[in-house]
C-alpha cells in the first residue's frame, strides 16, 4: 500500500464528500480523507500553505525548528551552498508574488541565526532566482491540463472513466 496526497476545489462540503465517495468506491485498496481549512481559513497541504485567497505561501510544521547544518562545521561548501539554493528554490516555487518577499527574508534570517555570512546567503540567492527566471522564460507556454489518476501495484492500470463519466458524476 501506498499514502498520496491530492487536492481539489469543490463548490460546497456535498460535492466534496460525493466525490470523496466516489473515489473510494473505486479500489478497496486506496483509501482516502477529507481535509478541510484550518479555523483561521488557512490550508496546509505538503509543504505549500494555502491561503483564504487562494494565494499560497511555505509551509513549517508547527514543530519546525528552523535548524540547519550550521556554516562553522565541517560540512563542504556545496552542502552548504545547496541548503541555501534550495530554501529560496522551494520560495519561489511555492510562493505567490505576494508572500515571497516575507519567506526570503524569513530564509534569510534563518540562515543568518545558523551562522551563514550575509554575503554568502545574497550570492546564492541571487544566483538561485537568476537560474529559475531563465528556466521560467525558457519553457513554453502550455494551455492544457495534467489529471493524474491513482493505480496500486494490485492493479497497476488506474481507473479511467471516461470524460463523460466524470462530468456528468459532478456536473462539470
Amino acid at each position: 500500500h501506498f499514502v498520496d496526497d491530492g487536492f481539489g476545489k469543490f463548490r460546497d462540503r456535498n460535492h466534496a464528500e460525493t466525490f470523496l465517495e466516489f473515489v473510494t468506491s473505486l479500489s478497496a485498496d486506496l483509501t482516502y480523507t477529507l481535509e478541510r481549512p484550518r479555523a483561521d481559513g488557512f490550508l496546509p497541504f505538503l509543504d505549500v500553505l494555502l491561503h483564504r485567497d487562494l494565494s499560497t505561501s511555505v509551509y513549517r510544521k508547527p514543530t519546525h525548528t528552523d535548524k540547519y547544518t550550521h556554516y562553522t562545521t565541517a560540512a563542504p561548501q556545496n552542502t552548504k551552498d545547496a541548503l541555501i539554493r534550495s530554501l529560496t528554490r522551494r520560495a519561489y516555487i511555492i510562493c505567490s508574488s505576494q508572500h515571497l518577499p516575507k519567506v526570503l527574508s524569513h530564509i534569510k534570517q534563518v540562515l543568518l541565526d545558523n551562522g551563514y555570512p550575509l554575503p554568502r546567503i545574497h550570492l546564492i540567492m541571487q544566483r538561485t532566482k537568476v537560474s529559475i527566471n531563465r528556466k521560467k522564460s525558457s519553457k513554453p507556454a502550455s494551455n492544457h491540463a495534467d489529471a493524474c489518476v491513482p493505480s496500486t501495484p494490485q492493479s497497476p492500470s488506474p481507473y479511467k472513466p471516461s470524460p463523460n463519466v466524470i462530468k456528468s458524476s459532478f456536473n462539470i
